[in-house]
């Protein structure tokens, strides 16, 4: 079965690049925990671009976590990967230190916020409500 990833994914998945943006100010570190972590052999990886469908849902991009994050979109319920967490307290944003671009990460979450959705499925965490990311992007 192919691993849907955007292409920018691609060389961290193969393990061609190891630069991961934690631990803070630690690239080293970054580099070693990316050389540990499982690899995806290439040819089981599959190309996925904003604005395609697969199965019926909506490829959407939600960069900032990492470059080329994507989710999922269908009949207003939106599977987020890292783009927002889930906590009992509601929405939060990955740290700074663990995204490749903070000030990305914090305009997907403004724009999540502003998508017509019934849930948000974080990567981590339980279920968020659109209420609660909006809220969570007013601070952003």
């Amino acid at each position: 079965m192919p691993l849907l990833a955007h292409p920018l994914e691609h060389p961290q998945l193969t393990g061609e690049v190891h630069d991961l943006p934690y631990p803070a100010g630690r690239p080293d570190l970054g580099e070693l925990v990316s050389r540990a972590h499982p690899k995806v052999p290439a040819d089981a990886l599959h190309a996925v671009h904003p604005g395609e469908t697969v199965l019926g849902w909506a490829v959407v991009s939600l960069p900032g976590h990492t470059h080329g994050q994507i989710g999922v979109m269908m009949d207003g319920v939106l599977v987020a990967a890292d783009a927002v967490i889930g906590a009992a307290d509601g929405a939060h944003l990955p740290r700074a230190a663990y995204n490749a671009d903070h000030p990305q990460a914090q305009d997907t979450l403004r724009r999540i916020a502003g998508m017509d959705l019934r849930a948000v499925l974080p990567g981590h965490g339980g279920p968020l409500s659109p209420a609660q990311v909006r809220r969570r992007a007013e601070r952003a």
